[in-house]
């Protein structure tokens, strides 16, 4: 072998370690840079960290100092730099991510394409010469220090595609934690089920706001948008949906229905929050809009009661507030109670209607519509009105056809003719024009009239109130009065403007009528006739209102005389019900509910006083303090008594506080005998018993018949009480049932004759019902209790089948029934007097001591032609436990069926009342029997005499 020599030299430890990276992936690179031939030279590299370089070569080919030179200008070109490392990216590379990046970093090149300029001479495939871009190796050192790294490359274009390349391999971002519920997200089974997939390519440290994430570049990006968009989605988030009044007042009885669990709501009168992930914020808003916005419907409908306000709902009068509270409940629905002016709101241009009252220079003056104006309501077809001068009919617009009822009816009666004068003068299509006038004559007396009067009517817009809709009605009921002055006609007869299918309310008609007649201040006769039972019955009372309106205010005026203050009954109100649901098919049974709702709620109270008496000496602060008293009430004062009406609950409380101002007043006045013929009392007198303490059915009664807040009242066989109790009594009796039993053997009765029919009026008894009853309402609206009151199905009554003008009265929610109870002519004064106790029950019953009640009379104990007595009483039944065998109940069992402890269960709610259904043959029950363990659950409100033959 040659003489060999060898020459050393030192470079630092990246570039010693860069060298060998070369030699041990291109050595024929370093061959070629260094002009040699590894046959030569061979290159060793000792020391700790193999910084010092050992050549050996051949002498006969290089020289020392030549191999040297050589070595330090292939070195001298290589480009090294040391970066301080910042917390994450030092993390990062001590991690076994970074340790396995740095190792392949060190042992594999990089292969790039050498930019245009650096040109090497090649062959081309078709064996000429030709110039393209070659791809060569880059080699690159990195050395990880405590604190920072170095890299090494063996050029500055290979140095900075190698920074490059690191840079975009440590790449750091941050995910930035905003709140405590981003921080609970971490914990997600989901989350750290993204994250295990990214362990291995990127290094992720969590700290208290933010997660820092370092690696490549595009997974790190591709990362911080999963981790976002993931936190997006199910970090919480508010959306806020707006809302209206009536649905802020729906949603407050069943918002928790509308939307998912997983979805929490804040409430406000014009909007709701939602707060929830994005994902599940975009379904509840999604679910919400299905099933309540697109849902929603409002319907609305007026009521006039005398003393009705809407106030009258709140929560301070009690029963008022329970019945509507009742209908919210059970038909899932919000029902909004405004009020109005019931003359309506004046308008701001000048046409306002013509006050009640007058000045002080015409208190003498007697109500126009009373003395000039004969209005009449009556029943029929508008064109078959006879003595009349003028029949008013109405058309309205259909495209290019005039149509209407009304307009049909004439046209039958009178003809073409008609159609072809109306189309001839051009069909009227203003709502405030004159009317069009045709001679009934023409029609060859087909109509029994003078002339016919033709006017246009829009059909009501419900969005406004339709406030100049109805003002321009009275203009045109005005003219047509002043029209049938100018033609010398003294009877004029119009249909019921717009009642139909136009949609305007029977009772601003009728109000516009009264004040179209009111400002004519002619002596005129008016006749209104309408076909339907509904529309006549509110035009008849409404009429009847303004006629006592203006009586009491006339009876105001002339007090006016001896006293400086006014005693003027407060404005009556129009009450609006307005029903928020989600059941638009329904809401015409929610109406009807609530109808006959008010007919139990409403009353009146009728008060007797010397006081009253003599009202016309009574002092002004007297007065003021009555006024005040009746503020939320209306009054009549008439001929010493004073008639007031409102909701019952509330007029028990004005009857003490009316009590208390008369009896003060009392003393101020000296001697009241000889100004009131009659006998002289310190406390008023209950002379009327109204629907304050009873259903409105019971009316007034004379003062005469009064004794105290007890009355048996005979009812007259013409009465609606009457006739619906005998309904119940004979439609339930039957013959082959009566002649069962121990105590009916040997008799025939095949029929009964009712004698007589009392109503039970007493006020003691009825109040602790009433009580009773406020307590099965609360009950009911309770939401924690689901389906309080179930439905009595196969055990129904037959009761509940007849007598429906005393049915509709029921709060058939609560089980409320009417039944018989059976009883001795000895118990009667006792039952009627303090109601059927149940601890005076036999304990030898089938059921316990009880009230027992039956659907049908089944007393069979007196021979024929006995006079015999039953009581037909109001029962809660409410939720009633169907018992098949006999048992000693001492109260109604537990309504957990699983529960062994019957009547002696501490831990369950209870039932209301038990039906006895048992047909054992030893122990033989042919009639149900309905019983109630508490006396306040029954009423005794009818006493029924009659005989067997």
């Amino acid at each position: 072998m040659a003489d060999l020599g060898s020459v050393e030299m030192l470079l630092s430890e990246a570039n010693c370690k860069l060298f060998n990276n070369a030699l041990n992936n291109d050595k024929n690179r370093v061959a070629s840079d260094l002009k040699i031939s590894f046959k030569d030279v061979e290159f060793r590299f000792i020391g700790e960290n193999d910084e010092k370089i050992v050549v050996h070569y051949d002498q006969s080919k290089h020289t020392d100092g030549d191999l040297k030179m050589k070595l330090l200008e292939y070195t001298g070109a290589w480009k090294s730099c040391t970066y301080t490392l910042v917390e994450n990216k030092k993390e990062f590379l001590q991690s076994e991510i970074g340790k396995s990046y740095v190792r392949k970093f060190n042992s594999e090149s990089e292969f790039v394409v050498k930019p245009h300029g650096e040109k090497k001479k090649s062959r081309s495939s078709d064996g000429g010469r030709g110039d393209r871009d070659h791809e060569e190796k880059v080699f690159g050192c990195l050395i990880i220090h405590q604190d920072s790294y170095t890299l090494s490359a063996m050029s500055k274009s290979d140095y900075i595609l190698l920074k490059t390349k690191l840079d975009r391999d440590m790449h750091e971002e941050h995910v930035k934690l905003f709140d405590e519920t981003t921080k609970k997200l971490l914990e997600s089974e989901k989350l750290k089920s993204l994250l295990k997939d990214f362990d291995s390519k990127v290094y992720i440290k969590v700290t208290s706001d933010h997660i820092a994430l370092v690696g490549n570049a595009n997974t790190v990006t591709d990362l911080k948008r999963r981790i976002e968009h993931y936190f997006e989605n199910e970090s919480s988030s508010i959306k806020t949906v707006a809302i209206t009044t009536g649905q802020y007042l729906l949603l407050n009885k069943c918002r928790e229905k509308l939307l998912p669990d997983n979805v929490t709501s804040v409430l406000y009168k014009d909007h709701i929050t939602l707060n929830g992930t994005k994902s599940e914020l975009q379904m509840a808003e999604k679910t919400f809009n299905e099933n309540f916005i697109q849902k929603y419907k409002s319907h609305f409908f007026d009521v006039i009661e005398r003393g009705l306000r809407a106030e009258s709902f709140s929560k301070e009068f009690g029963m008022a507030y329970d019945h509507i509270a009742l209908v919210e409940s059970q038909y899932n629905c919000a029902v909004e109670i405004t009020d109005r002016s019931i003359d309506g709101d004046r308008e701001k241009n000048g046409e306002d209607e013509v006050d009640d009252d007058d000045d002080e220079t015409n208190e003498n003056a007697s109500p126009q519509t009373s003395s000039q104006v004969d209005i009449q309501i009556l029943k029929g077809s508008i064109v078959q009105c006879k003595g009349t001068d003028i029949l008013v009919n109405v058309l309205n617009a259909d495209h290019s056809n005039m149509t209407g009822a009304i307009f049909a009816e004439f046209l039958n009666t009178c003809g073409n003719d008609l159609n072809y004068d109306l189309a001839r003068q051009g069909f009227p299509t203003e709502f405030s024009s004159e009317p069009f006038i045709t001679d009934a004559a023409k029609y060859n007396n087909r109509v029994n009239c003078k002339w016919i009067y033709h006017v246009y009517m829009e059909r009501l817009d419900r969005r406004f109130r339709s406030k100049k809709q109805y003002i321009t009605l009275k203009k045109c009921i005005l003219k047509c009065l002043q029209n049938a002055k100018r033609q010398n006609c003294s009877s004029i007869s119009f249909p019921t403007f717009g009642c139909g299918k136009l949609g305007y309310d029977p009772n601003e008609v009728c109000r516009s009528f009264i004040f179209a007649a009111t400002e004519f201040k002619e002596p005129i006769e008016i006749k209104i006739l309408t076909k339907e039972d509904r529309t006549e019955e509110i035009f008849k009372r409404t009429l009847m209102r303004r006629m006592q309106r203006r009586s009491i205010s006339s009876f105001a005026k002339l007090g006016r005389r001896k006293n400086s203050l006014k005693f003027e009954n407060s404005e009556e109100k129009i009450v609006t019900f307005t029903i928020h649901s989600l059941m638009g098919e329904r809401v015409d049974e929610v109406e009807q509910d609530i109808r006959r709702k008010l007919d139990i709620v409403c009353g009146c109270l009728s008060i007797e006083h010397d006081v009253l008496a003599c009202f016309d000496e009574v002092s002004d602060e007297f007065k003021s303090k009555l006024m005040k008293t009746l503020s939320c009430v209306s009054f009549q004062k008439d001929e010493g008594r004073l008639i007031i009406y409102g909701i019952s609950s509330h007029l028990l409380k004005l009857k003490n506080e009316i009590e208390e101002l008369c009896a003060k007043e009392e003393k101020n006045l000296n001697d009241l005998d000889y100004k009131y013929e009659g006998t002289k009392a310190s406390l008023p007198k209950i002379i009327q018993l109204g629907r304050m303490i009873f259903s409105h059915y019971f009316r007034p009664h004379d003062s005469k018949s009064s004794t105290g807040p007890r009355k048996k009242v005979l009812l007259i066989k013409s009465d609606e009480k009457y006739k619906a109790v005998a309904e119940m009594v004979m439609k339930t009796w039957n013959a082959n049932l009566a002649r069962l039993g121990a105590d009916a053997r040997g008799l025939r009765h095949s029929n009964i004759t009712i004698s007589n029919i009392y109503l039970n009026e007493n006020l003691d008894i009825y109040k602790d019902f009433r009580t009773a009853k406020k307590g099965f309402m609360e009950k009911f609206q309770q939401k924690n209790i689901k389906n309080p009151f179930p439905d009595l199905n196969l055990n129904r009554p037959q009761t509940c089948d007849y007598g429906h003008y005393l049915n509709s009265q029921l709060d058939k929610e609560l089980n409320e029934v009417y039944l018989f109870h059976g009883t001795k002519e000895e118990h009667v004064d006792k039952i009627m007097h303090a109601g059927i106790d149940c601890r005076f029950s036999s304990t030898r019953t089938l059921f316990g001591p009880g009230a027992y009640f039956a659907e049908n009379n089944k007393d069979a104990r007196k021979p024929i032609g006995a006079k015999m007595y039953m009581i037909l009483s109001r029962v809660l039944l409410g939720s009633a436990y169907v018992c098949t065998s006999p048992y000693g109940f001492k109260k109604p069992p537990c309504n957990q069926p699983q529960c062994g402890n019957m009547d002696g269960c501490s831990l369950h709610q209870f039932h209301d009342s038990v039906i006895g259904t048992h047909k054992d043959p030893k122990n033989k029950l042919v009639f149900k029997e309905y019983i109630v363990y508490d006396k306040n659950y029954s009423y005794p409100e009818f006493l029924i005499e009659y005989v067997r033959y």
